[in-house]
């Protein structure tokens, strides 16, 4: 005699409605993938914006003259409270000698430092504080914003003839 397993009408209907559910999902699934491929095809034809990089810093020409440089021994003259800077915060190098990079990236012979002050009277290796104003209006130290109006009536803030 073969026993057969007994069905039930409420468990029928119970997997009926798990598998109803289960492909449903599925179908939804796919449904949003492929909405999504179609969406990232459509902008792969499109061309791509491209953001200019903003350039919020000085104009070169503005450097060469406002953050014009100096050797260091002649402010070191004038300026006897700049023998305490021990390096330039930009580059961390010695702020009486600079630092130069050979051809291949490492560090070569260092030769007398040409230095800068800024209006809130910081001094830095000229062309690590160029380097900086090209792409920031803000002292490296004190974060003082720099205006050109400013700058032209500042100028100059150093005085190398006392």
């Amino acid at each position: 005699m073969v026993l057969m397993p007994e069905f039930s009408i409420l468990r029928i209907i119970t997997e009926s409605y798990f598998i109803i559910i289960l492909v449903g999902l599925n179908l939804m699934f796919i449904s949003c993938f492929l909405l999504l491929q179609k969406r990232f095809d459509r902008n792969q034809d499109r061309p791509r914006r491209t953001t200019k990089k903003v350039n919020k810093g000085f104009e070169k020409e503005i450097l060469q003259v406002y953050f014009a440089g100096y050797p260091i021994e002649k402010i070191l003259e004038v300026y006897v409270a700049f023998k305490d800077v021990e390096e330039c915060v930009v580059c961390i190098e010695p702020i009486d000698k600079m630092v130069t990079l050979s051809a291949d990236g490492s560090k070569a012979a260092n030769s007398p430092a040409i230095v800068s002050i800024t209006p809130c009277f910081h001094i830095f290796h000229q062309n690590c504080l160029h380097r900086w104003l090209l792409n920031s209006r803000f002292c490296p130290i004190c974060r003082k914003e720099y205006t050109v109006g400013e700058l032209k009536g500042k100028h100059p803030w150093i005085n190398l003839e006392i």
